[in-house]
């Protein structure tokens, strides 16, 4: 996903990405859909040397956590 498609209210689906620190978080999402309620702000983490590091809060669909901060490139962007 990049972050012309990351605003508040867009639907994803969480496709997940390289093992690591959080390969229990990324596997216990894997597949779910959701919705961006905070996008691409200076309030959010940004990192404009590097893309891949950009965070946004997704309320993912019948999840135990309100809401949970993922990265973009985790994300899919549902109807495209």
């Amino acid at each position: 996903m990049t972050r012309d498609d990351a605003a508040k209210g867009v639907r994803v689906r969480f496709e997940g990405g390289e093992i690591g620190l959080l390969a229990e978080l990324g596997s216990a999402l894997r597949g779910k859909s959701g919705t961006i309620v905070y996008g691409i702000s200076e309030d959010i983490f940004c990192y404009p040397d590097n893309p891949e590091m950009d965070m946004v809060w997704v309320a993912f669909d019948e999840d135990r956590l309100p809401m949970r901060q993922v990265s973009l490139a985790f994300l899919r962007p549902l109807g495209l």
